[in-house]
Order: C-alpha cells, then sequence, then structure tokens
C-alpha cells in the first residue's frame, strides 16, 4: 500500500477496492495456477489505483468475452467512474483498475455498457 497506511477513503470506495482485489486474487487461485499473487494500492493525485498480477497460465485462447468476475471487475471500478483493464499471456495476468478518489467524478471513459471493457488482450 502507498501510502501506508492510505487516507481515508469513501465507504463505496474502500468495498470497490476490497471487493475488485478480492475477486482477482480468487481468480489467480482459482483458475491460474499462480505459484505467486501480488496486489498493490496506491492513493495519489486524487486517484486509487488497484493492480493484481499473477504468474499463472493466462486466460485460455478459446474464452470469447469475460466471465461473471471479470464484468463484475470492470462494473464496480465503472460505477464509481474509474476504469477497469486486464491484460493476460501464457505468463500471467494483470488486473488493474483506477478510480477516482472523489465519488461523483469520472476519469475520462467514454460511455458504454458496463463491462464491455473487461475483455482479455490476447
Amino acid at each position: 500500500m502507498r501510502p501506508d497506511p492510505l487516507p481515508p477513503l469513501p465507504a463505496a470506495l474502500e468495498v470497490a477496492v476490497y471487493r475488485i482485489t478480492a475477486e482477482a486474487l480468487d481468480n489467480a487461485v482459482r483458475h491460474s495456477r499462480a505459484d505467486r499473487a501480488q496486489d498493490t494500492v496506491t492513493v495519489a493525485d486524487g486517484t486509487v489505483s488497484v493492480r493484481v498480477a499473477d504468474d499463472g497460465d493466462g486466460f485460455a485462447a478459446h474464452r470469447h468475452g469475460p466471465g461473471v468476475g471479470l464484468r463484475f471487475m470492470a462494473e464496480r471500478a465503472e460505477e464509481l467512474g474509474g476504469r477497469f483493464t486486464l491484460s493476460s499471456t501464457a505468463e500471467g495476468t494483470v488486473v488493474h483498475a483506477t478510480l477516482p478518489a472523489v465519488p461523483g467524478t469520472t476519469m475520462g471513459q467514454e460511455p458504454h455498457a458496463p463491462g464491455a471493457g473487461a475483455r482479455p488482450d490476447s
């Protein structure tokens, strides 16, 4: 965490950070066969950043679109005006959510259906 301890955040933001982190770590344990996973939460310049990286197998090539957990993480970020990205290769997966630390602000994303940006990069 940076800074440590984190500054006080709105309750909805704390819950979103917790749930996104928990879902990403759960995916690493349940699906990726990862030996290691690391989560980082950073608060700086009015932004809260959540990053979870693992060294697992990545997503199977036959996957066509995000699963329930990926959509859930993307929707959580988007509900608070943030962004969600995912990159996955055979060497691992990185989940990254960036959220405004101030409720009611957005981070410049184009309006679209929740979870539409949660597709794994191939």
